[in-house]
């Protein structure tokens, strides 16, 4: 089993999530998903996946994960997909966007969360599942496991280091974008 990681505006995509892990987040605290997000996409059918850690900001200003995340939702063919995001600087009551007064950071936050909602859903074709979920400990993973996708936040260790990989296709996987740290 190959547990692939990858870093802040970094993505990579397998043909075959059955018995790999992709992951991201683990390591140093500055490689957590903290306020930043992880996009997981998922094909249910050939079992195509990829993740991509989106760096905090709004998704309508930042192109490099724009191109990326097309690319990757090009190659899987997404049938569902989640965005894990970061709690860091969030209350239960503002990640569930029932408080009636938030101050501007956390405001802005709640907004940009919903414009990369908004961005994801329309990278699924009609009638895909997106779930919404908080990366608690600031690590994401995605496999399958008995034809389930399993998300997690637990390291598995014996990690392909991909920091260091550009974006091209590479025997087993493909990269998109590079890591922005």
């Amino acid at each position: 089993m190959a547990n692939y990681n990858v870093y802040m505006g970094q993505g990579i995509s397998v043909n075959d999530v059955r018995g790999t892990i992709l992951i991201t987040g683990p390591g140093s605290s500055g490689d957590k998903v903290q306020s930043c997000s992880a996009i997981i996409m998922v094909n249910r059918i050939d079992w195509r996946a990829g993740i991509y850690h989106f760096p905090e900001g709004s998704i309508n200003r930042d192109g490099h994960s724009q191109a990326a995340l097309f690319k990757m939702a090009n190659a899987v063919q997404p049938t569902q997909g989640y965005i894990a995001f970061g709690v860091v600087g969030l209350s239960d009551k503002d990640a569930n966007c029932k408080q009636k007064h938030l101050d501007n950071e956390t405001l802005k936050q709640v907004q940009h969360g919903e414009q990369l909602r908004s961005f994801v859903l329309g990278l699924l074709p009609i009638g895909g599942r997106l779930s919404r979920c908080p990366a608690k400990g600031g690590v994401v993973s995605v496999t399958s496991t008995f034809g389930e996708v399993v998300l997690s936040n637990n390291d598995p260790g014996n990690l392909v280091d991909l920091k260091k990989v550009k974006a091209g296709s590479y025997t087993g996987y493909t990269i998109y974008g590079h890591a922005l740290c």
